[in-house]
């Protein structure tokens, strides 16, 4: 994904609510999940956990949110 978006948890392990279908068609074969945005004009965002998955941060949106988001995922298998 672009923009501050990040993809890294395989599909079959998440909630269909947490599909995300801007990532999931165009990347490494498709069927990605989206589980974390930075909105634009803030470098990273307020995330505190180094990628490890731990922080839930905002309203979950898309990767076209003018919000910041992320959803916990460290408790997912990753492909």
């Amino acid at each position: 994904c672009v923009n501050g978006n990040w993809c890294d948890v395989a599909p079959q392990t998440m909630p269909a609510a947490l599909i995300d279908t801007d990532c999931a068609k165009d990347i490494d074969g498709g069927g990605w999940v989206l589980v974390r945005h930075a909105a634009p004009g803030d470098a990273w965002g307020p995330f505190t956990d180094s990628l490890a998955g731990t922080d839930s941060v905002g309203t979950q949106g898309d990767g076209k949110s003018a919000h910041h988001w992320t959803v916990k995922w460290d408790n997912q298998p990753a492909n």
